[in-house]
């Protein structure tokens, strides 16, 4: 018997497969993981990730709404890269070396009103978190 959508919303929300936004109509931020390096990113924000063999781990980050806004890319609270956005829609591929790190995350910024108050969060994803087991 199929699910009920509100209850496949709940088990994604408990699961951590989620991202925060201040315009859920405008603006998506998905960071997904391809751990097994097969091309399918099937790691979704949330999960864990237990990289045995020292191989650096394919990240992909799925943006909607980053026309003149910056694209972070976070592991363990410090920012990895911080890039530009020229789009509206994009994906960004990046490789990371996840050995001693806890998580990745990234985050949407960009200037609301006025510039000389610095940027703000616009949308940011749930860790990937990574497993050193």
């Amino acid at each position: 018997m199929p699910q009920h959508p509100e209850l496949a919303i709940l088990d994604a929300i408990r699961a951590g497969h989620v991202y925060l936004t201040d315009a859920p109509n405008n603006t998506r931020l998905i960071l997904t993981a391809d751990t097994d390096g097969d091309g399918r990113f099937e790691t979704l924000m949330g999960d864990t990730i237990s990289p045995s063999d020292g191989r650096p781990v394919h990240f992909r980050v799925d943006v909607n709404g980053g026309l003149d806004r910056r694209l972070w890319l976070i592991a363990d609270g410090v920012p990895i890269d911080i890039g530009p956005l020229d789009n509206v829609e994009s994906t960004h591929d990046f490789t990371l070396d996840v050995s001693g790190r806890r998580y990745v995350r990234a985050e949407l910024r960009g200037h609301r009103g006025r510039p000389e108050r610095g940027e703000v969060i616009w949308a940011m994803t749930n860790p990937i978190w990574v497993s050193q087991s």
